[in-house]
């Protein structure tokens, strides 16, 4: 995987620095409606979707049923409400959707780390 291109969900685009810094192609998406135009301008789809769990005014679990269960995306959960987290988990697992990474938020790692999960998929 040369450069990854992920569709970055949160309400925070201070939380995809990380990502930016390793070079990887981010499509900044902080509520639903920007999700979906993302995802239906996309020719080419994502490599990977970051979905932060807790937004404002938008759940990570609202959009995880409005857009991401019908999608093959892998999906990272980050957040640091882990109530959200378990639930948005739950959600994915219930629509059979075994790709799902969760962590606690994004740091200086988390590019490696999710590189190294996508590597490792199916």
């Amino acid at each position: 995987m040369n450069r990854p291109r992920v569709l970055f969900i949160d309400d925070d685009a201070t939380h995809m620095h990380p990502l930016l810094k390793a070079g990887w192609e981010v499509c900044f998406a902080p509520s639903l409606p920007a999700v979906q135009a993302y995802i239906e301008a996309s020719r080419h789809g994502f490599d990977v979707v970051c979905l932060d769990c807790h937004m404002h005014p938008w759940s990570g679990l609202d959009i995880a049923k409005e857009v991401l269960i019908h999608r093959g995306f892998p999906i990272v959960l980050h957040s640091q409400d882990w109530e959200a987290r378990r639930e948005v988990a739950r959600l994915l697992s219930e629509h059979e959707r075994p790709h799902t990474l969760i962590t606690y938020r994004p740091n200086s790692e988390f590019a490696d780390r999710i590189k190294i999960w996508l590597e490792e998929l199916p």
